[in-house]
């Protein structure tokens, strides 16, 4: 993988060092000489990751790591330390607490450097691993950090002291005699002049007043001549403005470390690497400076080499090899100083040229000679065929002179000069790559690099040539398939579309390519009773290997029947299968002779020993002839044991479906495939397994069934993973059922209620009122006079009616509190889905399952409520809830009806320290001990008559170990069962407090006006009645409706809106009124009949909004919007 790498050291020759290892294995690399330049470098353009020295000017590497870390920006890139001289265990405990990735120490291998940072590239890149975190807090690494510079200075002044005293004790020997002092001048000197390096002295202004001959030499001056020049004139334009920057800060008191062009006395330029430094008197006043250069023109030369190679393989990838020979004669030309170019083939016979390509110069300016692609003998090649006669490369630097030249072509530009090198590949030449009429002589240097590229663009042809040459070998393929005359070879997609149909194919089948291509092959094939093959290509996809080999019937176009005998394999393409082929050979005449039938019998079985799939052998009678280890060891028994047992002895719980199995292929002479059977291994009784199996029949020399392949997996663990997903599927569907009853029941209950409370209020002044009208009445007409004047129903108003009449509505009232109770049950259950956690008390999902396990209960036993003080554990409520009724209804199904008063299931609840408890006991039959242990996996189960599924256990206890918690059980047989459920307590940063709505108060609130939205018109109208008399109140059905009011009209002091409608939702205009009008928005209170919406939830959640829900308790709702009313009446 390529990444960008940012690397740090103060040392120019360590950071080239380690660019030229970095980009050797494909990375990009950016450099920087400090901490505070890299961290400048990586704000604007972030690495993928940073290998920093410690020790550096400016801002060192520590420093570095916790600036790093402190920037969120780069906080997650990963940081390598690489250094020399912090390498004591608390430097590297230091660096790791500041933010380091890992600690390298030098000297290190390069390959072992390159490993530890494309490992921790990896670990970077996967997002499931953390960072390393700081292994102190700030204070505690300020410290370290300190300690470790005070030990450097100490270990510093140390090494200064014993220099010191050294150089005290050297001065005092040299002080005792002049001829000590002379010798170390000589000393000196001869040093200087003995250096590998340039070394020179300049004065303040950059005049030259001392230079060794090493610096001479390389400039190509005579002694003495540099003396009294300014140091600027040696060098190029950007090298001045480099040097006269640097010796500035030189003279601050800073080293310079830089890169320079000098240029020789000839004018040919070179490249230096000068280190330089001030140089005062004893007062500390600054007398020049002091440089030493070394030749860095072999390093600068491997850079452009390495910056060339990556341009040719970059322009391979969107051109011609032939554009890439050209562009790669082109580089050679630039780099060397050459006009011409050529680059041609050597046969394998290394006796034959094939002429390739020439440089853009060439052909455009030089050379008009045709001939691209001619082979020619290389004893007629010119005297550039000496490479191939020598196998080394030649330098023809006075062409003219050569006494072997043989003339030029016409049109041919006069060579003066020419280099030739051979490419050479497993001891052979391969071709040939030249440059000509360089306007100087062709050095070895030259050479050095004409090889090196002429190796980078064989690479290249190479590397193209296998790409055609994989493309030709896939035509091969294509056209192997087409042609191949007795085998019929189709390719399939997943689902049985075709993708190939060869003529072969074509004739066996009768459908042409044209007709076959596209379809299905169960649509386009009819197939005979006895065929089965097609049915398994969606099997081979997924297993990803090969088919049994079988002998099917097939019904071709013509209506005909004809036997294949066929193979299913996969196609793989980069570890994944992309095709399916089946290979088909005609082998209806071969039928008719019973010899061939018995052998190709004996070979199908003999494959079964060696198939990766589970495989056997079984006469009619259930008797094993032959299984493969696999299917052994799916039973748990050697091959060995199976042979000759039926498998009612082996495996008795199978006996029975098998034979079913076997009875109805017999029946109808065709395979059973993708069959479940269930029962107990024979080496692990007591343990159910299931198996997916294909039972196909083996026919005889008569056509009669003689015998049965199976072909079988474990899908245990499979199924029981199905099995849960399925039931966590059916609970989401009754969630989400759950939900959208709960909302299209409180809608109308609302207004139910309402009325309903409302007429309960009202009615006994009415019914009063019609007392004292027919006691009036009756007393002043007489009761006969009274009856005939009221007519037929005057029995409704006695006193008895109307008593009846005042009790059947508080009746009604009762009842529909009851539904009212049961919808909120309902609305928790519709949360058994949702993933996000919020702070729960634990009473409410126990009440939610009472509510729904009631009717279970109430036959069976007392229903027994210990609700103790605990705090909110962080849950899903409807999860929770989930748990609890399962626990419920086991316990009551362990009660049997009709002893109520002997019987109890008592619910509890406690908090000790941080854990919060619930218990479910319940005084039933009991679980036996060896049962207990086996409870919670899936499957398992104690009830009788498939009352129980085996999986609600399986599925609370990964509820409950969801939240950290844990499940356990206790039980004594006759004495009942208790399940305690232990959460730990659930802590939020910021609490929301939810908004209570008490009990209304004496106090009258100030007449408002209000906005109620709602689709349901009824609702509009309840609320109206319930809030009018106090407030003025304006209704819309739709939330587009109360758009189109606010837009004109935003005087209201409080808006009620429906949290779910159709077209425009609460939430919807909730979010336009929040961007046009803030404050309005803060005074929305939403209404709903429950959310079943993970939006309409999840917007409540982030909604500081108040929620009411359906139905109202008026005098709550009265009182409530009083408070919003006189709160946003104090704002204006």
């Amino acid at each position: 993988m390529m990444a960008r790498l940012l690397v740090v050291d103060d040392n120019g020759d360590n950071r080239y060092l380690l660019r030229s290892l970095l980009q050797g294995h494909g990375h990009e690399v950016v450099e920087s000489g400090n901490g505070q330049e890299a961290l400048d470098l990586a704000r604007d353009n972030p690495p993928d990751c940073v290998v920093t020295d410690l020790l550096m000017p400016v801002m060192d590497g520590f420093t570095l790591c916790r600036e790093w870390a402190r920037d969120e920006r780069l906080a997650r890139l990963p940081i390598v330390v690489f250094t020399a001289t912090y390498t004591d265990p608390q430097d590297e405990r230091l660096a790791l607490g500041l933010g380091a990735w890992r600690f390298v120490r030098k000297p290190v291998e390069p390959d072992a450097l390159v490993e530890v940072i494309e490992e921790v590239l990896r670990a970077a890149g996967d997002e499931s691993v953390p960072p390393p975190p700081c292994g102190e807090d700030e204070a505690g690494r300020l410290r370290l950090y300190n300690e470790r510079l005070v030990r450097k200075l100490e270990n510093k002044m140390l090494q200064l002291e014993q220099a010191k005293l050294a150089l005290e004790r050297q001065v005092a020997k040299q002080e005792s005699t002049a001829a000590a002092l002379a010798e170390s001048e000589r000393q000196t000197r001869l040093m200087l002049e003995n250096l590998s390096e340039g070394v020179q002295r300049v004065d303040p202004q950059g005049q030259v007043v001392f230079n060794n001959p090493r610096l001479e030499q390389l400039l190509g001056y005579e002694p003495g001549e540099l003396l009294g020049r300014s140091v600027f004139e040696l060098m190029d334009e950007r090298s001045q403005a480099l040097a006269r920057a640097g010796l500035a800060a030189n003279a601050s008191g800073q080293g310079t470390r830089l890169d320079l062009v000098l240029l020789r006395k000839d004018g040919a330029p070179i490249d230096v690497s000068m280190s330089a430094v001030p140089v005062r008197d004893d007062k500390g006043r600054l007398e020049g400076f002091l440089a030493v250069m070394s030749d860095i023109g072999e390093r600068k030369r491997f850079e452009r080499l390495l910056d060339i190679r990556l341009r040719l393989w970059e322009h391979a990838a969107t051109h011609t090899f032939q554009e890439v020979l050209r562009q790669t004669l082109d580089e050679v030309e630039s780099v060397t100083g050459s006009v011409a170019g050529f680059f041609h083939f050597v046969e394998p016979d290394e006796r034959t040229l094939t002429l390739q390509a020439w440089s853009t110069r060439t052909v455009a300016e030089f050379c008009k000679v045709s001939g691209g692609g001619m082979s020619y003998p290389v004893e007629q090649a010119g005297v550039w065929g000496d490479c191939v006669h020598q196998r080394s490369p030649v330098i023809h630097n006075d062409y003219a002179s050569l006494p072997h030249k043989k003339g030029l072509p016409e049109g041919h530009v006069p060579v003066t000069r020419e280099l030739v090198v051979p490419i050479f590949r497993e001891n052979k030449i391969v071709a040939l790559l030249g440059v000509g009429n360089k306007p100087t002589d062709y050095t070895e240097d030259d050479l050095e690099l004409v090889q090196f590229l002429a190796d980078v663009a064989w690479s290249i042809v190479e590397n193209r040539r296998t790409a055609e040459q994989l493309i030709e070998a896939l035509a091969l393929f294509e056209a192997a398939i087409e042609n191949t005359p007795s085998v019929a070879v189709q390719g399939y997609e997943a689902d049985g579309t075709v993708r190939h149909w060869n003529a072969a194919a074509a004739k066996l089948f009768g459908f042409s390519r044209q007709e076959a291509v596209g379809r299905r092959i169960q649509d386009l094939l009819d197939e005979a009773p006895e065929t089965g093959c097609f049915l398994t290509i969606k099997d081979v996809w997924t297993m990803g290997r090969a088919s049994v080999p079988q002998e099917l019937a097939v019904q071709t176009k013509a209506g005909g029947i004809r036997w294949v005998y066929s193979t299913l394999f996969p196609v793989f393409v980069a570890g994944a299968v992309v095709e399916v082929f089946r290979m088909d050979v005609d082998v209806t005449e071969r039928k008719q002779s019973d010899t061939l039938i018995r052998q190709q019998l004996e070979e199908i079985v003999s494959f079964y020993d060696t198939a990766p799939i589970g495989l056997a052998v079984l006469d009619t009678d259930l008797r094993f002839r032959r299984i493969n280890d696999v299917l052994a060891a799916l039973n748990g028994i050697s091959a060995a044991e199976h042979v000759g047992k039926t498998v009612g002895e082996l495996i008795p719980s199978l006996e029975a479906q098998a034979r079913a199995v076997t009875a109805e292929i017999l029946r109808t002479g065709q395979p059973q495939t993708n069959i479940q059977l269930t029962g107990e291994t024979a080496s692990r009784p007591g343990e159910t397994r299931t198996w997916l199996e294909s039972w196909h029949p083996m026919r005889g020399a008569s056509g009669e069934i003689e015998a049965f392949t199976v072909v079988a997996e474990d899908i245990t663990e499979a199924e029981q993973m199905r099995a849960l997903l399925a039931q966590s599927d059916r609970l989401a569907t009754v969630g989400l059922l759950a939900a959208g009853v709960a909302h299209e029941i409180n809608n109308p209950l609302a207004y139910v209620l309402y009325n309903l409370e409302s007429l309960i209020d009202d009615l006994p002044r009415v019914l009063d009122a019609l007392r004292r009208s027919t006691d009036m009445g009756s007393k002043r007409l007489g009761d006969t006079q009274w009856a005939e004047l009221m007519g037929a129903g005057h029995e409704f108003l006695s006193p008895a009616a109307l008593d009846d009449l005042n009790e059947r509505l508080k009746q009604a009232f009762e009842g529909s509190t009851r539904i009212r109770d049961i919808v909120r049950g309902l609305g928790t259950f519709s949360r058994v889905q949702e993933e996000r956690l919020a702070p729960t008390e634990l009473m409410h999902p126990i009440e939610a399952a009472i509510s729904m396990a009631s009717n279970e209960i109430k036959h069976r036993a007392r229903l027994v409520k210990e609700y103790g003080k605990s705090e909110s554990i962080m849950a899903s409520d409807g999860k929770l809830a989930q748990v609890f009724l399962n626990l419920l209804i086991n316990a009551a199904h362990a009660i049997p009806e009709g002893a109520v008063e002997a019987n109890e299931i008592r619910v509890r609840t406690w908090q000790r320290g941080g854990e919060v408890f619930a218990e479910v006991h319940d005084t039933g039959q009991g679980i036996s001990r060896e049962h207990i242990p086996h409870l919670f996996e899936p499957f398992f189960t104690t009830k009788k008559g498939g009352r129980g599924t085996g999986l609600g256990l399986a599925i609370s206890k990964r509820i409950i170990d969801g939240y950290d918690g844990s499940i356990e059980v206790s039980s004594e047989i006759g004495k009942g069962t208790s399940f305690v459920v232990r959460l730990p307590v659930g802590r939020l940063e910021e609490p929301r407090v939810p908004v209570a709505i008490s009990e209304p108060s004496p106090q009258q609130p100030s007449r408002g006006r209000l906005l109620v939205i709602d689709d349901e018109p009824a609702v509009c109208s309840v609320l109206t009645r319930m809030l009018g008399p106090h407030n003025d109140i304006v209704e819309v059905n739709s939330g587009r409706q109360a758009m189109e009011l606010v837009e004109k009209d935003a005087g209201f002091d409080v808006i009620l809106c429906d949290l779910m409608m159709p077209d425009v939702s609460g939430i919807d205009f909730h979010a336009w009124l929040s961007e046009r009008n803030a404050a309005l928005a803060t005074r929305v209170v939403f209404m709903t009949g429950g959310v079943f919406s993970p939006r309409a939830s999840e917007y409540l959640s982030r909604s500081a909004n108040i929620k009411i829900d359906k139905p109202f308790k008026a005098a709550s709702v009265r009182r409530l919007i009083g408070e919003l009313v006189i709160a946003a009446r104090s704002r204006k």
